[in-house]
């Protein structure tokens, strides 16, 4: 008989010869040994993609907000060139509104 078919007829029969067991216990040990061996490299290269991932995620957020500080900077100089256009609108108005007070009170005088 062979091993397979002799120990399920030693089970079924409610005997285990305790070499054939051992042998069973020794080679689930092993396979377990292997299985969990194998499931540590997975891990240990997924924890490696995984740091990857977000390396490229940190370097693609970095990209943004490098961007974004650019856009930030232009926006500030259109706003101080308006300012600046916006004093200078003021002040043209001023003096013509003094031109123009000078006009009415020439004429009043």
């Amino acid at each position: 008989m062979n091993l397979p078919t002799q120990t399920f007829t030693l089970i079924c029969s409610g005997k285990i010869n305790m070499e054939i067991y051992k042998k069973m216990k020794r080679t689930v040990s092993i396979l377990a040994g292997v299985l969990l061996s194998a499931s540590l490299v997975g891990c240990s290269s997924t924890e490696a993609d995984q740091m990857q991932q977000l390396t490229n995620k940190v370097d693609t957020l970095a990209e943004q907000v490098s961007a974004l500080q650019g856009q930030q900077d232009q926006i500030v100089s259109a706003v101080n060139d308006s300012r600046a256009a916006s004093d200078a609108a003021y002040q043209e108005a001023m003096r013509a509104n003094k031109r123009i007070d000078n006009i009415a009170g020439s004429y009043t005088k």
